[in-house]
């Protein structure tokens, strides 16, 4: 089994600023899941899909009220891109949501390429705030979606919380690889994901696999910790 932590299909008010590079069928729920199911990925957490196989957590913006969720097992939002108080009224309303219907708050810092979108909010911010707020509310589970290897090692007391989990969508490549970022963050807390279909999915799943790793750090990678973390 493979858990897509973060993937993007369907409608989503953030993904929809990607339409102008790419075309616009690839957000198509049959056609993400194709792409999902060729790279041996079975779950996939998306923003605006969900059938047997999707995950739905619903994006969140400043203006959204958290309680037209319904039920679901989390939320995203994407600070970067948008400009959250992560002391104001708005994340307060998130966090009481989620410390009554247990939520997941997914932090996403990077939709793609910043260089094609811009961040409002630069990340290191963004992880500076939340390791604040993830301190003071240990009682709600925080993903953190998009983190490269850098911010993880310059972020350590946040991503060493127990309440905090990261996925590795924008780690793996040549020089910041799996077995780097394990010295930094516990093979526990990490999360696989691809970011696709701005990424290609069989890639992700191929260098897991193909990662200088032990198998059941590997397994906790691919599965174990998402679905734990999913309940």
């Amino acid at each position: 089994m493979i858990i897509d932590f973060c993937a993007h299909c369907g409608y989503d008010e953030v993904s929809s600023l990607s339409h102008n590079i790419m075309n616009e069928r690839f957000f198509d729920t049959a056609r993400f899941v194709e792409l999902a199911q060729a790279a041996g990925i079975e779950r996939s957490v998306v923003s605006g899909s969900e059938n047997e196989s999707l995950i739905r957590f619903p994006t969140l913006s400043p203006a959204s009220d958290v309680a037209e969720v319904g039920s679901v097992k989390g939320v995203r939002i994407f600070p970067t891109y948008q400009i959250w108080d992560f002391d104001g009224e708005e994340m307060a309303s998130v966090l009481a949501a989620a410390k009554r219907s247990g939520l997941i708050v997914q932090i996403c810092l990077r939709l793609q390429d910043p260089r094609v979108l811009v961040q409002k909010t630069p990340s290191g911010e963004v992880l500076k705030a939340l390791d604040k707020l993830a301190e003071v509310h240990k009682d709600v589970r925080f993903a953190v979606s998009g983190a490269n290897y850098y911010e993880a090692q310059a972020n350590s007391a946040l991503f060493s919380r127990q309440n905090v989990w990261m996925d590795i969508s924008h780690v793996q490549h040549p020089i910041n690889s799996l077995e780097k970022l394990l010295a930094v963050v516990d093979a526990g807390r990490v999360l696989f994901a691809t970011n696709s279909p701005i990424f290609y999915p069989k890639t992700a799943v191929y260098r897991v696999i193909h990662s200088a790793i032990s198998d059941l750090n590997r397994d906790r990678i691919l599965y174990q910790n998402a679905k734990q973390l999913l309940g």
